[in-house]
């Protein structure tokens, strides 16, 4: 599930990679 907000908020990745 990569976003491509992602890229700008590496933050945000790890968020996502947990759910």
């Amino acid at each position: 599930m990569l976003h491509p907000a992602t890229q700008q908020s590496p933050f945000m990745v790890d968020l996502h990679e947990q759910v």
